[in-house]
């Protein structure tokens, strides 16, 4: 015994081919059905057959309407559990979409190495930070953008990365592509631990170029004061000072009046 049942499925119209197995299984045919379901389908035909069901010339009207009317429900049920899959499935794309933003788009850089010091995932933060593009990054070491003369700095501080849980932070200067020095300060921490092969370097990086010019500023100024012969004073505000010159503090100070002593 064979027949078709017509359906929707997302707007379009399929067909089902019901055919009686051995007197006993039911068999839907959907041309769209993967290999991997059909060979689950089989096991399950097996096991019908072992289950001694009626056959289908026994069934009685009432049985052959609710077995149709069965099938009908399972396919709905099929149909709202695929729309909820789906819905599920967008509300991930779409929290993946924000994460990815909020990764790429951070105004500080983070990056991942493999335990090699390899870069195995950058944002584009970092990929301006040094002038290279993204794809050109991946598989590069990061030492290629490290300044020679700091580099055992970051030898040392993955090292000390793979013997602590917390973040090591310390400061590096990168050199990018075009060949200008960044001052950046660092915080690394190891993850993926297990095994050791897979594990990986998760770094953030924060250019601190200009709060360094501004340190070099103050100091030059500072060893300005120091030896100057005048008695200078170095401020930030009106009523805040910074450093005074030694002339300053030996400059003679004028000694209040009181114009009304009572002793």
């Amino acid at each position: 015994m064979e027949g078709f049942i017509a359906h929707k499925n997302k707007g379009q119209l399929e067909s089902i081919h019901i055919t009686a197995i051995s007197g006993s299984v039911i068999m839907i045919k959907d041309a769209g059905i993967s290999r991997k379901v059909r060979n689950l389908r089989l096991q399950a035909e097996a096991r019908v057959k072992q289950s001694g069901t009626k056959n289908i010339p026994e069934l009685s009207m009432d049985e052959i309407r609710g077995l149709i009317h069965e099938l009908e429900t399972h396919q709905i049920e099929l149909e709202m559990q695929n729309d909820e899959l789906q819905n599920s499935q967008d509300a991930l794309s779409e929290l993946h979409q924000q994460y990815s933003d909020l990764y790429d788009f951070a105004p500080i850089a983070y990056l991942s190495t493999d335990i090699k010091g390899f870069i195995v995932k950058s944002n584009v933060t970092f990929a301006d930070m040094v002038g290279v593009t993204r794809p050109k990054l991946l598989n590069q070491p990061l030492t290629d953008f490290i300044a020679k003369a700091d580099q055992d700095i970051f030898y040392l501080q993955c090292k000390n990365a793979l013997h602590s849980e917390k973040a090591q932070s310390f400061e590096l200067r990168l050199r990018s592509f075009s060949g200008e020095f960044i001052c950046t300060r660092v915080d690394i921490i190891l993850a993926i631990r297990k095994p050791l092969e897979t594990a990986e370097f998760r770094l953030i990086i924060s250019d601190i170029t200009e709060d360094k010019l501004r340190e070099g500023e103050i100091n030059k100024l500072s060893q300005a004061v120091e030896s100057s012969s005048s008695a200078i004073i170095l401020t930030a505000s009106l009523n805040t000072s910074i450093q005074v010159s030694p002339q300053y503090l030996a400059f003679p100070k004028k000694k209040p009046s009181v114009k009304n002593p009572i002793f």
